[in-house]
């Protein structure tokens, strides 16, 4: 500093017209600290005068004064003695090097509403600068901007008044749990197709998400797969990209509406055995569903059942898982190619009565036959019928239901063991002509048997033979057809003219007693 001029001095020098020169400090140009904006600046500027004295000096902004981050323009005065003053400029910048402080918020973590998939997210960075003077704040993404599901990386700058920046940048992660929504299809019902048990069965779950983004969907059965016949049940799961699951369920029901498929065994035509009218006969129905199950089958008679001889008819009947039925039917004939067994009586002998030719005879043929049913029997003879004396040969017929006919012949004898009946003429007494001493004398001894045939008879004399005078034994026979022979005899007395038979005597006609 210029000391001033004592008053003496004053008194005694010239005038001083030339004002004092002054010399400002270069520009100053500091930094400004990084924790403020202030920054002591000392200067000085420099002042001499022509006077040699001392000059004063001052500024508008004392040396060590606090400048602010900017620039500054800093007057000095120099005043020498004479009162002269001068003035110099400098200018004293406090330059902002440092970045302004910048911090973001947290990571933001939000829930997704059930409903959608977006929210509003509020923040704001923290911005300081040693300027201490406001910093501007963009981000990329303006507080309050809609936030989808997933996260975000959020990028903010602050700008100082120097045009330094700086950044941080934190997330925004909205969170999905919310499980995305599954609808399940209907319950499918199908009809089987009449000649299979599957059927391709197409379907498709809805599923959608809060988030809007397209979600998967599994189901344990493949849309198109083949369903067979009856009830199962298909789960879908819809996963949305936040690994939420949703299920749901239906069922696919394959309906059998078609009855089984049933094929009755041909017509069985047997022969039954000789010895019996049953036979055991095999069989079995073929039964087939378009289900592909085993299906049941039952019939009116057992596979291996007894037949009798004659036809009988079997009906079948199929029955498939599904209650659905089918009938068929077939005839098994048991045929008897069998005749009957007879046995006819042994052969009969009777004897006849005594007093008659013909004798009631019983019989009875044994007819049995394989049937094991009643069997019909004739005769040439009725069982109780007459027969007369001799043989006759009976024929007997046994006929079955099937019309086979067998036959035996046995002999019955009526044996006729009784002689026939003879009865000799009264004896017989004739009188000699007068011209001669023989006579012819006819006579019938008479013959019948007990069978009534013609017998025949014969004579030691025949009938009509001559007699002569005297009395003579005729003895007759009589035979019947059995050989069996019967004889009586009688007298033919030839009598002298006048002579008479009295007492078996001869006597004189008109003689004396």
């Amino acid at each position: 500093m210029t000391k001033p001029l004592s008053a003496s001095k004053q008194i005694h020098r010239w005038q001083n017209t030339t004002p004092p020169t002054i010399i400002c400090p270069d520009d100053v140009n500091r930094t400004a600290p990084d924790d403020g904006n202030n920054l002591a600046v000392d200067f000085e500027p420099t002042c001499t005068d022509n006077s040699g004295d001392d000059v004063n000096s001052t500024c508008s902004h004392r040396s060590g004064a606090i400048f602010t981050i900017g620039t500054e323009s800093v007057s000095c005065t120099c005043s020498d003695p004479a009162g002269h003053v001068n003035t110099c400029d400098f200018q004293v910048t406090v330059t902002d090097t440092t970045p302004s402080t910048i911090i973001c918020p947290d990571d933001v973590n939000r829930t997704a509403p059930d409903d959608g998939n977006n929210l509003a997210v509020d923040f704001e960075p923290t911005c300081i600068d040693n300027s201490g003077d406001d910093v501007n704040s963009t981000c990329s993404h303006r507080s309050g901007a809609i936030f989808t599901i997933g996260t975000e990386s959020v990028s903010c700058t602050c700008s100082d008044p120097a045009g330094h920046v700086n950044t941080c940048d934190f997330q925004v992660t909205v969170t999905d749990t919310t499980p995305p929504t599954i609808i399940c299809p209907d319950d499918v019902n199908r009809t089987a197709p009449d000649d299979g048990n599957n059927l391709a069965v197409d379907f498709e779950p809805t599923c959608t998400d809060n988030s809007g983004d397209d979600v998967n969907s599994t189901c344990s059965h493949r849309s198109g797969a083949i369903f067979t016949i009856g009830t199962e049940s298909v789960s879908c799961t819809c996963s949305d990209p936040a690994g939420h699951v949703n299920t749901c369920d239906f069922q696919v029901t394959v309906t059998d509406t078609t009855p089984p498929t049933i094929i009755c065994p041909d017509d069985v035509n047997r022969t039954a055995p000789d010895d019996g009218n049953n036979l055991a006969v095999d069989f079995e129905p073929t039964c087939i569903d378009n289900s592909g199950d085993d299906v049941n089958s039952t019939c009116s008679h057992r596979s291996g059942a007894i037949f009798t001889i004659g036809t009988e008819s079997v009906s079948c009947t199929c029955c498939d898982p599904a209650g659905h039925v089918n009938t068929c039917d077939f005839q098994v004939t048991v045929t008897d190619k069998t005749p009957p067994t007879i046995i006819c009586p042994d052969d009969v002998n009777r004897t006849a009565p005594d007093d008659g030719n013909n004798l009631a005879v019983d019989f009875e043929p044994t007819c049995t036959d394989n049937s094991g049913d009643d069997v019909n029997s004739t005769c040439s003879h009725r069982s109780g019928a007459i027969f007369t004396i001799g043989a006759e040969s009976v024929s007997c017929t046994c006929s079955d239901p099937a019309g086979h006919v067998n036959t035996c012949d046995f002999q019955v004898t009526v044996t006729d063991t009784t002689p026939p009946t003879i009865i000799c003429p009264d004896d017989v007494n004739r009188t000699a002509p007068d011209d001669g001493n023989n006579l012819a004398v006819d006579f019938e001894p008479t013959c019948t048997d007990n069978s009534g045939d013609d017998v025949n008879s014969t004579c030691s004399h025949r009938s009509g033979a001559i007699f002569t005078i005297g009395t003579e034994s005729v003895s007759c026979t009589c035979s019947d057809p059995a050989g069996h022979v019967s004889t009586c005899d009688f007298q033919v007395t030839v009598t002298e003219s006048g002579f008479v038979i009295v007492d078996n005597s001869l006597s004189l006609i008109g003689a004396r007693s």
